[in-house]
């Protein structure tokens, strides 16, 4: 959460227009970014629209917990205060919500004395992550000096925070959720399925990495996992995030049961 109320949470694009991140409403709301990005997926068609979202690749911080890239969405006006409107409110969510919305109409009702008749500067934001032996070095141009600033000193609130709560908080350790998860992610290159299919997988050992897991999350114990035992099962994941991977409901069905989809997003 930013305690800074200096802290900018919504910026200036290189056309001019209004928009803020998945990063900036995790920070400020207080939740998980998998959580937020994870909403924005399930609403895509939602915020859509409302104008293509973007979605962006960035190196992930120095410190952070997981490896690899990290995927983060830009918002214009109506898809943040639409997407503010599906996550559950308290105190801090209002008063994000409300930090937001000024700061979104002070950008766009603001004088902007743009000179056209010549070639504008171009301000540069450099981040500096260090990986795999190598630095890398991401680059974003920005032609106000405002935005520039504001840009950055948000990009350095966000890494100092996640520096400090790396430090404080050892990386948690793997459920037996997250480790059936990953032995479904390994196992099948489909990861549409319905959960009578992934029984009938795990039941005849089809996959034994998968079976295993299964065995030994739901205790099976020379048991056969039923379908509607799996099926509550991803029906409570689905609310919940798990190191990376979520659980969609695709809203489709097969033979009469529903088609769930294992998506990792980070």
């Amino acid at each position: 959460m930013f305690e800074d109320q200096n802290i900018p949470v919504a910026f200036l694009d290189k056309k001019g227009d209004a928009y803020t991140t998945t990063l900036v409403i995790a920070e400020g709301t207080g939740v998980e970014h998998a959580s937020v990005i994870k909403l924005v997926r399930t609403y895509l068609d939602d915020l859509q629209e409302f104008n293509l979202v973007r979605f962006q690749i960035r190196p992930r911080l120095v410190g952070s917990y997981g490896g690899g890239d990290l995927e983060y969405a830009e918002l214009n006006e109506p898809q943040a205060t639409l997407i503010l409107t599906y996550m559950r409110n308290n105190e801090v969510v209002r008063e994000f919500k409300k930090r937001l919305v000024k700061a979104f109409y002070t950008l766009t009702h603001q004088p902007r004395n743009l000179d056209t008749t010549g070639p504008q500067p171009i301000y540069v934001v450099q981040n500096c992550h260090e990986g795999d032996g190598e630095d890398r070095l991401t680059t974003t141009t920005i032609n106000s000096l405002t935005s520039a600033i504001e840009k950055l000193t948000a990009q350095l609130a966000i890494a100092n925070r996640h520096n400090q709560e790396a430090t404080q908080h050892p990386p948690k350790k793997p459920a037996p959720e997250l480790a059936f998860l990953n032995a479904w992610w390994d196992c099948l290159a489909d990861r549409n399925i319905t959960a009578n299919d992934l029984c009938r997988i795990i039941n005849n050992q089809q996959c034994l990495a998968l079976t295993q897991a299964a065995t030994a999350l739901f205790n099976l114990a020379g048991k056969n996992l039923t379908g509607t035992k799996l099926g509550t099962s991803l029906r409570t994941w689905s609310q919940q995030d798990f190191n990376g991977f979520c659980i969609l409901n695709t809203g489709n069905k097969a033979k009469g049961s529903v088609i769930w989809r294992l998506e990792r997003i980070q």
